[in-house]
């Protein structure tokens, strides 16, 4: 049986503002031999079904106090905490897939558990949206797997990575050094957690499915709302979390408040 963890991270004002009901969402419609794991930063989390708490602080802050004397950018700063909290949970969490899910992912309705698992084939290393095709459309295969092209990031919102696949190790290690180096490497750009995630994968992306390939359309920033997985999850990336009307979501989810 394919053991399936999700991750994520969230301080207490996200967990207030979005956050709970991200977990709530997710112990009420994932299946029920999946576990979640919320790195919480400076709080703890409340009890839910299937979901587990973890110290942010023991984990990742003393990796991110030393990055952050090493990047300039505020925005580096601030995602390498995300970045951080990748590489303790590779490192750190036994599973077979592992599953990032951004703090402000809701889950709709009930995620079958062949639908997860089919988004991640299984000779394949990871599963993210790459942003390639923002820049470059067409383009054919070979351009895609080119270790030395540039545009290498991703929207890193949901991202699924297969722990046992041969190559996971090489990829955890191209992660760590990547965030690890002095200064950002030209194929990283700025140091934000989806260039990174992205460039990381550039010497296995024969071993990488591209979700983009799932988008509707190309105007969206957030791929991952126009594709077939937005049935069961729409992430409310940036200003979309504030138009939301949490207490309707609740009531039609049906979560107590």
């Amino acid at each position: 049986m394919t053991k399936i963890i999700c991750v994520t991270s969230m301080n207490k004002p996200y967990y207030d503002h979005i956050g709970k009901l991200m977990i709530e969402s997710w112990s009420k419609f994932w299946p029920d031999d999946c576990e979640l794991i919320v790195y919480q930063e400076g709080f703890e989390i409340e009890d839910f079904d299937r979901v587990n708490g973890v110290s942010w602080e023991d984990h990742c802050y003393q990796d991110w106090l030393n990055f952050i004397h090493r990047a300039e950018n505020p925005e580096s700063k601030r995602f390498a905490k995300k970045g951080y909290t990748m590489i303790s949970a590779m490192k750190n969490i036994e599973c077979d897939l592992l599953i990032w899910c951004d703090a402000d992912t809701l889950t709709y309705q009930k995620f079958p558990k062949e639908k997860i698992l089919s988004i991640l084939p299984d000779n394949k290393l990871i599963a993210f949206f790459d942003t390639y095709y923002q820049h470059n459309k067409p383009y054919i295969e070979e351009e895609y797997i080119n270790p030395n092209r540039t545009n290498s990031a991703i929207e890193s919102g949901f991202v699924v990575i297969n722990k046992k696949h041969k190559y996971f190790n090489n990829y955890l290690n191209e992660y760590k050094k990547l965030y690890n180096t002095p200064t950002p490497l030209p194929e990283v750009g700025p140091w934000f957690d989806g260039n990174v995630c992205g460039a990381a994968a550039a010497n296995f992306r024969h071993h990488v499915e591209d979700l983009s390939k799932l988008r509707t359309t190309d105007k969206s920033q957030t791929p991952i709302n126009k594709s077939w997985i937005s049935k069961y999850c729409y992430h409310a990336k940036a200003e979309q979390k504030n138009k939301l009307d949490f207490e309707s979501i609740r009531k039609k989810l049906g979560i107590n408040t």
